[in-house]
């Protein structure tokens, strides 16, 4: 390899790391944050296929559990909690909800973003 390729190669990498980099740091959504009011009484569908039915009683259901057994608040803006898992969400300016969490697992960590929309 000569040494223009070798320079030419090594920018091109440098260059396409910055780059994904970059991306992956882009600003992430900016909504604000979810207060009761935004979810009390709606039925909330994920980009994932899963849904939440947040009653407007304070009962939990979801499609996993359809027989509401847990609780659901918002303990101080932006936080959801359902039983005992609490997930940031926000509102994002379409309406949609934006929501953030990180789980561990014993074989490796996610970051998990998810994205819904009032329904049914």
């Amino acid at each position: 390899m000569t040494v223009r390729n070798y320079l030419f190669a090594t920018a091109f990498a440098c260059t396409a790391a910055w780059t994904t980099a970059a991306s992956a740091q882009a600003l992430p959504p900016q909504g604000r944050p979810v207060i009761a009011k935004d979810i009390s009484g709606k039925k909330i569908c994920w980009d994932d296929g899963h849904w939440g039915l947040f009653a407007a009683n304070g009962e939990f259901s979801n499609d996993r559990n359809p027989n509401p057994h847990s609780k659901w608040s918002v303990p101080e803006p932006g936080v959801i909690k359902t039983g005992s898992f609490n997930r940031q969400t926000e509102i994002l300016p379409d309406g949609q909800f934006h929501s953030h969490w990180f789980k561990i697992y014993t074989s490796k960590d996610r970051d998990i973003d998810h994205w819904g929309k009032v329904c049914g």
